[in-house]
């Protein structure tokens, strides 16, 4: 069985959001709720209501949603100046591991760490060719 989250309620904000978005011609958002004729209309505003309400639970429940771009970078160089001043990972990381913050921290560090021993090996292996 998969798992199921509730949601909460629809409320009214999400309904008036949802008829913004599908504009219908001609027709007030209240009569789209309380109109019989307006009826398929108003099951098309609700059901785009409820997938706006999803949408919204949606990112606010997956932490990677949670992290700006702002702190991303900032974390992001941190882990690029921490790869020139530790080796290993466990020495630089201020973050917990199983956190966002410090698996984006990790995967700039390993990345640049990586590149900074590429560029260590290759001076060293010029410096040893030209004694």
């Amino acid at each position: 069985m998969l798992h199921q989250t509730t949601l909460p309620p629809v409320t009214q904000h999400h309904l008036l959001h949802a008829y913004a978005i599908i504009r219908p011609i001609g027709v007030s958002f209240e009569a789209v709720l309380q109109r019989p004729a307006c009826d398929a209309l108003r099951r098309v505003v609700e059901c785009k209501a409820a997938q706006l309400l999803a949408d919204a639970w949606a990112a606010v429940t997956n932490p990677t949603t949670l992290i700006s771009m702002i702190d991303k970078e900032r974390i992001q160089q941190q882990a690029r100046t921490a790869a020139s001043l530790y080796r290993t990972l466990n020495d630089a990381c201020p973050y917990p591991f199983g956190s966002e913050h410090g698996r984006i921290f990790k995967e700039e560090f390993l990345a640049e760490r990586a590149a900074l021993d590429i560029a260590e090996q290759e001076k060293q292996s010029t410096t040893g060719a030209q004694a």
